[in-house]
């Protein structure tokens, strides 16, 4: 399942192989409903078109977090082919598989009754595996950012992850909703039979 938009996936398709099934749903859409480029790539041209300053941007930038929660089609994606009974495992991804990749697993996992913590810790693993673009990332932006702290967390945001954005991913979740429960149904219906089908699905 490829969480990238059109666009994307015309510059870098996916490859075809053999006795496997490509599905494309973009991943993360703007208050228009159009679907955002947030490869690196697409958060940097989203960083140098804004000319406001460093709070509306970061603004910007938690809204989008927040949204992907919500009516999010590859999350609903997932969820039909659940109802269809088609065969997993399913592969999803984007362009670098931490930020609507990572929206779609923390969704899962809260689906799934994982806590929190546990969903932060795991949010955060990308920030390991991706510690030498980070410290590249952040060493060719070290004059900029000595000269404007705040630019920190795009640079992180661009080459890993922000942990304040995956918490409001989850903390956004419930300024809407008054529990996960409630969330799930009102979001995806998902009433307790159906969540519990699901776990007896993915948990052993």
């Amino acid at each position: 399942l490829d969480l990238r938009t059109s666009y994307e996936a015309y510059e870098d398709p996916d490859p075809i192989i053999d006795g496997i099934v490509n599905y494309r749903v973009s991943g993360m859409r703007d208050r228009n409903g159009e679907g955002v480029d947030f490869s690196p790539y697409g958060i940097h041209k989203m960083v140098i078109a804004d000319d406001s300053n460093e709070e509306t941007l970061h603004k910007h930038m938690e809204e989008l977090y927040k949204n992907m929660m919500f009516k999010n089609e590859g999350f609903m994606f997932i969820l039909e082919m659940i109802k269809q009974d088609i065969k997993f495992p399913l592969l999803f991804h984007c362009a670098t598989g931490k930020d609507r990749t990572g929206a779609i697993a923390v969704l899962l996992y809260l689906l799934l009754g994982v806590s929190k913590e546990d969903i932060m810790e795991d949010y955060l693993l990308s920030n390991q595996a991706y510690h030498t673009r980070i410290e590249l990332a952040l060493e060719q932006n070290r004059e900029r950012i000595q000269q404007n702290p705040s630019l920190k967390r795009i640079v992180m945001m661009e080459a890993g992850v922000d942990e304040q954005m995956g918490r409001e991913m989850l903390d956004g979740i419930l300024e809407r909703y008054p529990n996960y429960e409630e969330f799930f149904l009102k979001e995806y219906g998902i009433d307790t039979n159906m969540r519990e089908y699901i776990c007896n699905i993915f948990l052993e």
